[in-house]
């Protein structure tokens, strides 16, 4: 599993990235074992890491734009796009440096 911002992860699999949000919530113990796993938000099934981070970065710009129920202004939806687009870049470019 890779972490890539804040409560959000990419959970590498063989046919697929799953991007995920952490919910911090604990799964009932297991009755043999007695273990409690982290519950996550499935977000999306993606071909690529890239894709994923896009995905991701996507899913935290409408969540921002839908907050608490709150109506925002056209500048407002604006900045909130702009900053989305802003961190998917720096986040690519941050991938794209490591893989070099």
């Amino acid at each position: 599993m890779i972490h890539v911002i804040d409560d959000y992860y990419i959970n590498v699999e063989e046919l697929n990235y799953t991007a995920m949000l952490d919910l911090h919530k604990k799964t009932k113990p297991d009755k043999i074992t007695g273990e409690s796993k982290d519950t996550y938000k499935t977000i999306g099934y993606y071909s690529t890491p890239d894709n994923a981070i896009i995905g991701m970065v996507k899913y935290r710009m409408k969540e921002k734009l839908k907050g608490a129920k709150v109506t925002h202004t056209l500048e407002q939806a604006i900045k909130i796009i702009q900053e989305s687009n802003k961190e998917v870049t720096e986040l690519l470019e941050k991938c794209l440096k490591e893989e070099r």
